[in-house]
């Protein structure tokens, strides 16, 4: 029988070697960048349970200071006085909503996962965003507002995790309602009674963890293109610099639009100045960072487009500038929802 903190870490050191392993077992040919993210960003969270549960303990034997009265009036904040355990929850409270951030970035980037992947990844962040939320009302004297819970959970897997959720909201309306704000007891054991419900659940590994039902890759090429790798292109002074922009999407799998199609595919051209700047100049003649967005239609897996990219470089004193041009693809299915796929990136 282990204690909270003991099955936190070997949780935690379990998944860490989960991931060396997976990310030893990846390349570039069969790519493994769903599983090495989901369980990267799995192991943060049970990190971030741990800080709180470490933070909730050092409350019994670590008082707070004599001068932490003295520090909550300089700062304007009553929540001063508890001590060091109000900076720790509120830094576990930005590394949940890391986890949150990172959940929704996953779920944008899984194109081609299946329904009920999708809801689970969607749970899976609403579950972190409550925790923190949670520890939020009481660490901080404003929270935020309340959050959007999901409304799907077609599937036995999603519905299972959404009852744990629901479990987590019926343990947090049991903190007591005051009119000022306090850390006791009795709200770092409500927190510690939700975690410990969302770390007892067995988590229902995705489909899209071990099967692809359909794999969607776009190919991009642009011109002008260096002869050489890192040779760069040269553009005379006061001119501008055309991109040409080609591409081919590539569909495998049993159906290749089994769950979603693509409908178009939005490009973005950055360019970046590399050559710092003058110490004397006052008022830049150019932006360092140009962005241009374009949305292109395929046609029969082919696509095109345009750039039209202006340097600016009017004068003597801004010639021999070096830019960084670099291309990315999102994709924009049926619905409009825009995807953030792993690339293509140039």
């Amino acid at each position: 029988q282990m204690n909270l903190i003991q099955r936190l870490e070997k949780s935690v050191a379990l998944y860490w070697k989960a991931l060396s392993s997976l990310k030893a077992a990846s390349s570039h040919i069969h790519s493994l960048s769903f599983q090495t993210e989901f369980v990267w960003i799995r192991a943060t969270f049970l990190e971030a349970l741990l800080s709180i549960v470490v933070a909730r303990n050092t409350q019994y034997f670590t008082p707070p200071p004599a001068i932490a009265q003295t520090v909550a009036h300089n700062t304007r904040d009553p929540l001063q006085k508890f001590g060091h355990v109000t900076n720790q929850f509120r830094k576990s409270v930005k590394l949940l909503k890391v986890c949150e951030e990172n959940y929704s970035i996953l779920y944008k980037s899984a194109f081609d996962a299946d329904p009920c992947t999708l809801e689970q990844l969607e749970i899976m962040q609403y579950m972190c965003a409550y925790i923190g939320y949670s520890l939020e009302t009481i660490c901080f004297t404003t929270s935020q507002e309340a959050l959007n819970i999901p409304t799907q959970s077609c599937y036995p897997e999603s519905a299972y995790m959404m009852s744990i959720c629901r479990k987590i909201e019926r343990e947090f309306e049991t903190l007591p309602s005051e009119s000022m704000k306090t850390i006791t007891n009795v709200h770092t054991a409500t927190i510690l009674k939700e975690i410990e419900m969302a770390i007892k659940a067995p988590i229902c590994m995705p489909r899209f963890f071990f099967q692809v039902r359909q794999n969607t890759t776009i190919k991009l090429s642009m011109s002008p293109f260096p002869r050489l790798a890192g040779e760069n292109i040269l553009v005379q002074s006061g001119h501008n610099l055309v991109v040409k922009v080609e591409g081919v999407i590539q569909n495998s799998g049993a159906k290749p639009c089994f769950y979603r199609s693509i409908e178009s595919v939005q490009l973005t051209l950055t360019s970046q100045l590399l050559t710092p700047r003058p110490v004397d100049a006052i008022k830049p003649a150019i932006n360092d960072i140009n962005t241009l967005v374009q949305t292109t239609k395929p046609k029969r897996e082919f696509l095109t487009a345009n750039f039209l990219l202006s340097l600016n470089q009017p004068s003597a004193t801004n010639e021999g500038k070096q830019w960084q041009v670099t291309l990315e693809a999102c994709i924009i299915d049926e619905n409009g929802v825009v995807w953030n796929t792993p690339g293509p990136k140039k």
